[in-house]
């Protein structure tokens, strides 16, 4: 199984490894690390050095049995070496379920975002001319954001709404709080993006059917939920059942549920990452998943590794799944 040393670490530095291999994947040195305030700028320079498309694939976790929740972006490292002390050990997974809208946006390169972003500079006759800003809204969905508010509300401007949710489902960033609480728009827009779910309202992200629409196109849809809908039993193994690593966005009641656990290792092995500590010293759950993915008993209980039967099955099957993340 993977291994790693910690020996020639300063107190300082940030190692990080595969979340499932336990392999080294990347490190910062303490000089590095000053410039480094928050978790999404340390994300953003894992970027850089391995040359990974978007901070949004990664996911990082401490390397303790207990905390097997994202970090959120927001974090600082301060407070972060508060929690978990020094030397720092990450873990990281790699997604590659990246939306549709982030992957064009990406491909089309800034070219239309500059086009769009000039709409600050216009005129105000130009501003509050509604035919020119509609065209604008119609040639880049972007341009939403610097529309004047009148143009973002339910009711002065819907062409120009409607407009930009058909051209991008992301334009809901820019709406309105109404337009964001507006569940027919929310619909429409998660039939071309289930991103959008991110900038809808707290009250629609905790809507089960929304979410289960949501969950039906992209499982990994689950991770815009509210916390009362990632507790809805039914939703999160709709999402587990399609793809096992969704109960990475799980409430931590599914993360403890049985049947929950079973279904998402049964469809990928390694989602016992995800799983609670008990489940993960759960002999009948542990060998569901290494006879899914032997990689799989690294995640299980120490006790569980030293298993001779469990050792013998997880080498049998040793192999690399068509995966939708690296480790």
């Amino acid at each position: 199984m993977g291994s790693h040393n910690l020996g020639a670490m300063a107190s300082e530095d940030i190692e990080i490894i595969g979340a499932i291999s336990g392999e080294p994947f990347h490190s910062f040195k303490e000089e590095e690390i000053a410039e480094l305030p928050s978790i999404v700028d340390l994300k953003n320079a894992m970027c850089r050095a391995k040359d990974i498309q978007s901070a949004s694939m990664l996911r990082l976790f401490l390397d303790r049995d207990e905390d097997r929740l994202p970090l959120q972006d927001a974090l600082t490292i301060r407070e972060l070496r508060r929690r978990a002390g020094a030397p720092l050990r990450l873990r990281v997974l790699v997604m590659h379920h990246m939306d549709d809208e982030e992957v064009t946006s990406t491909r089309r390169g800034s070219t239309a975002f500059h086009r769009a972003q000039a709409m600050d500079s216009w005129p105000m006759e130009h501003k509050t001319d509604r035919t020119r800003v509609l065209a604008a809204v119609k040639r880049d969905w972007q341009a939403l954001k610097y529309c004047l508010p009148l143009f973002r509300g339910p009711r002065k401007a819907p062409a120009c709404r409607a407009q930009a949710i058909r051209g991008a489902a992301l334009a809901l960033k820019f709406a309105s709080p109404r337009l964001r609480n507006d569940r027919a728009l929310a619909q429409e827009a998660l039939s071309l993006d289930t991103s959008c779910l991110e900038f809808v309202s707290e009250e629609l992200r905790e809507d089960v059917e929304l979410m289960r629409e949501a969950v039906s196109r992209n499982a990994f849809a689950l991770r815009f939920a509210g916390p009362r809908a990632t507790e809805c039993k039914e939703l999160v193994l709709a999402a587990v059942q399609a793809e096992g690593m969704a109960l990475l966005y799980a409430g931590p009641e599914m993360r403890a549920d049985r049947e929950v656990v079973l279904a998402a290792v049964r469809q990928d092995g390694c989602a016992l990452l995800c799983a609670s500590q008990v489940l993960r010293m759960n002999r009948e759950v542990v060998q569901e998943a290494v006879r899914q993915n032997g990689l799989a008993l690294q995640q299980a209980s120490e006790e569980l590794q030293a298993d001779p039967e469990l050792r013998r099955e997880a080498e049998e099957v040793h192999f690399l799944a068509q995966f939708n993340y690296e480790i």
